[in-house]
């Protein structure tokens, strides 16, 4: 089968657009820059709207938003058609990719995922930045192919390394009702049942690191379950208690295969209030363990209306890729940021809900954890926003590192084929006494974050934040912290980040 390959320099990022027979390809329209820059008042945070006039919403909040080289974020808008859209961060352009429903990006390549109708479709996209915007728009060029055409539309979620696809039919015309999972191949469109369920299902949703672990929201009183394509057999993995007020809702995957969701049981005194006002935190459970526990803390006083109680309870919550950040909204537009390893809460930005107004916020990260896509109210109809975390938030909090995971594609000989996944090779000299050279490989031009953490996860500096093209690299440490001190001897982890994927090695400092 012939390919052609067509590569375009875009913010730096170099994107690969393979054409397959059966393919389409199109000039998508670009409108101008219209965005505008707010800061809230409380925090100081700033944020983008993405444009001036026009309903928008994000995606939802377990799918993801921006494509794999984080150059571009999606949204729909902003008519009434509700019509897939892209905004490119470089110059703040928007494209129309058109009616396509249920999408998500792609996890290593800049495709979209989703449903045009009822035809599952990838949409590869090739991206040429404009240096005058105003002037002379971007081009984007989408090559679209079907992947299968089914008999019912859904969302659509993409497991870690985009060779499945998961979707979900609730039908209830036909006797009995049928509510299935189905697993379907990216490259050959091939589909496999692989479970039904008691209920209707939503959340449907791959685990980020691993095609054995799909998750599923059920629609009665067990609600949160995980099958095993290979064998499978759904797992109702919490046993909520409705009886104490406890549900269950709008669960996401989180890092080392934990799961997010938000709830909790009603607390003492609970029934002596003649308000009942709702009750929720952050939970996180620990598929391995099966210890849930709280990361974020609503909060219950008698005799207050739900509009009070919901600035400090939770409604949506989503983790970034590396550990570091839980995002949550409320009722009443508040958007706090939780620290990953040790639970710390602030508060992000408030003031773009009122309650039982506006749409949600279902606020999710970009893919190096640095930025959060949100929906805000505050000028009269829902628009889309990205608002930037501070990087002085960022250097006091670190990434969950449990363990130094293989890499997805072991270190080989280098040659001049380029790896398919970012590559640590062993630093040389390793021990060091103190200095180390540090190579490194990235399968396309992309972002880079190369830093060194203690071995309990504290960052001690960050050596590489910022573009490198295609290929090797390399980066010499000198075996000091980012204020220039000698670190001690010991174990320490040199941790690679891409939106590509992460990958970890040991260094180990003699003295």
């Amino acid at each position: 089968m012939s390919k052609r390959a067509l590569i375009a320099v875009m913010t730096g990022v170099v994107c690969i657009l393979v054409r397959v027979p059966g393919s389409q390809a199109a000039i998508l329209t670009v409108l101008p820059p219209a965005h505008r820059f707010e800061s809230d008042s409380i925090t100081g945070v700033h944020y983008t709207v993405l444009a001036d006039s026009g309903k928008s919403t994000n995606l939802y909040f377990h799918q993801r938003s921006w494509l794999s080289d984080n150059s571009v974020v999606l949204y729909t808008g902003p008519t009434s058609a509700q019509r897939l859209m892209g905004y490119i961060q470089a110059t703040g352009e928007r494209f129309v990719i058109g009616n396509v429903t249920g999408a998500t990006a792609a996890a290593r390549r800049n495709s979209v995922f989703g449903m045009r109708d009822k035809k599952l479709v990838e949409i590869t996209l090739l991206i040429t930045i404009s240096h005058d915007p105003r002037s002379v728009p971007s081009r984007v060029e989408a090559t679209e192919r079907t992947i299968r055409t089914l008999t019912f539309t859904s969302q659509v979620n993409g497991n870690y390394d985009d060779t499945f696809l998961s979707v979900y039919e609730n039908n209830e015309s036909v006797t009995p009702r049928r509510y299935s999972v189905y697993k379907i191949s990216v490259s050959n469109g091939e589909m496999v049942e692989v479970c039904r369920a008691n209920s209707s299902i939503s959340h449907l949703q791959w685990s980020r690191g691993s095609s054995k672990l799909l998750m599923y929201s059920g629609n009665d009183d067990a609600r949160l379950w995980v099958v095993n394509p290979a064998d499978g057999v759904p797992r109702n993995v919490y046993v909520q208690v409705p009886s104490m007020g406890e549900w269950v809702t709008h669960e996401s995957w989180w890092v080392n295969d934990q799961i997010l969701w938000c709830g909790a049981p009603w607390p003492a005194g609970y029934e002596l209030d003649p308000q009942r006002g709702e009750y929720h935190h952050v939970n996180v459970l620990d598929l391995h363990s099966g210890i849930s526990r709280i990361v974020a803390a609503g909060s219950w006083l008698p005799a207050q209306e739900n509009a009070e109680l919901w600035k400090r309870n939770f409604h949506h919550a989503c983790g970034d890729e590396d550990g570091r950040w839980i995002v949550a909204d409320s009722f009443s537009g508040v958007l706090t940021l939780t620290e990953g390893k040790t639970t710390r809460t602030r508060l992000f930005t408030v003031g773009h809900r009122t309650y039982g107004g506006g749409e949600h916020s279902h606020p999710s990260f970009d893919r190096l954890g640095k930025q959060v896509v949100f929906v805000t109210n505050r000028f009269g109809e829902p628009r889309v926003c990205v608002a930037r975390i501070p990087d002085e938030w960022r250097a006091e909090s670190a990434p969950i590192i449990t363990s130094v995971e293989p890499a997805a594609e072991p270190p080989r000989r280098r040659n001049h084929v380029p790896f398919s996944v970012p590559v640590l090779f062993p630093s040389e000299p390793n021990p060091s006494n103190p200095a180390t050279v540090i190579r490194f490989s990235v399968p396309r031009t992309e972002g880079v974050v190369l830093s060194i953490y203690a071995i309990n996860g504290q960052l001690v500096c960050t050596l590489v934040d910022a573009v490198r093209q295609q290929g090797e690299h390399s980066a010499r440490w000198e075996g000091r912290d980012s204020k220039g001190r000698h670190v001690g001897a010991g174990v320490y982890l040199c941790r690679l980040v891409t939106p590509s994927g992460t990958t970890t090695e040991r260094i180990v400092v003699v003295r």
